[in-house]
């Protein structure tokens, strides 16, 4: 069936609808119904549905990676419902595991002695989008933070491996939902994510040296003020996210390469565990800094 475009007033096109159709719904002047967009089309319906995406599959992994890498995707590519076979229960205490440490809403429903369903149950709406991506900023900085108040020598209040897993539960989440709402500006959103969390990784990495390296342990004023400087330069990042504002990224490259000139200075002059430090520090700087070559697409597909 085709139907022409009727132009209406400046920029607003319609199509009328099969008479059939609305007979069928008992559609009225007024009614509403629902239009969902599926890649290039549009699906209309007289009541509120929703197609869900299921899968079936057979595990040959049998390693904890692959596995991981695999649930993980499923979940990112919005599938509502996966049935997943294997050979062995430890392959199943993986994705069990997967599940509770990077997932949102889902859960296993259903398990038989090789094969177990996993669903999606719960999770925030497709609007929250934008409050779970300001809690991936908020997160990033938690990081950065307890990584200087450790470098202090003090306690910090949080856990930095409980931060990083919450980062990637918003994370995949995030993705889940660009995925699924076909999200407008998503290549933008999607780098900007995948460049800035490697801030956190870098700081991760740091922080299970120091827990390897936690006797005796000193590092220089220097270094700290590195990681304080680094606060400033994702403080900068953030607000102009928050703000949708080209201008505030105008600070951000001048603070780089001051930040990576003193960083190798600092390095330069180091000695032993100070060094490897210092080079997840320079790693996890570099990251917010290549953050904002999608944030500024972004930000300016949103000025347009």
């Amino acid at each position: 069936m085709k139907r022409k475009l009727v132009q209406q007033g400046a920029a607003t096109l319609m199509v009328s609808l099969p008479r059939k159709w609305i007979k069928a719904f008992n559609l009225k002047k007024g009614d509403e119904i629902n239009i969902q967009e599926q890649n290039q089309n549009l699906v209309l319906s007289g009541q509120e549905t929703s197609i869900k995406k299921e899968l079936t599959l057979n595990l040959t992994h049998k390693t904890e990676a692959p596995i991981r890498f695999l649930v993980i995707s499923l979940y990112r590519a919005g599938y509502e419902k996966i049935t997943i076979q294997y050979s062995e229960e430890k392959q199943f205490q993986i994705i069990n595991q997967t599940i509770k440490k990077y997932l949102i809403g889902f859960d296993v429903t259903d398990k038989k002695k090789d094969s177990c369903v996993i669903e999606n149950l719960t999770e925030p709406s497709p609007e929250q989008f934008e409050i779970i991506l300001q809690k991936i900023l908020y997160n990033i900085k938690s990081m950065v933070e307890l990584t200087k108040e450790r470098l202090e020598a003090k306690t910090p209040g949080l856990d930095y491996k409980e931060v990083l897993q919450t980062i990637h539960q918003y994370d995949n989440f995030c993705r889940r939902s660009m995925t699924k709402q076909n999200k407008e500006k998503a290549v933008y959103y999607w780098n900007f994510l995948s460049i800035i969390i490697h801030n956190s990784r870098d700081l991760y990495n740091l922080n299970q040296f120091l827990d390897q390296n936690n006797k005796g342990l000193k590092v220089s004023k220097e270094t700290t003020g590195l990681v304080e400087d680094s606060l400033e330069l994702l403080n900068s990042i953030i607000k102009a996210y928050q703000k949708k504002d080209i201008t505030e990224l105008g600070e951000v490259d001048e603070k780089k390469n001051k930040l990576i000139r003193t960083g190798l200075e600092i390095l330069r002059k180091s000695k032993g565990d100070e060094s490897e430090i210092l080079y997840h520090l320079i790693s996890a700087i570099r990251n917010l800094y290549r953050s904002t070559s999608p944030l500024m697409g972004l930000l300016l597909e949103s000025s347009c």
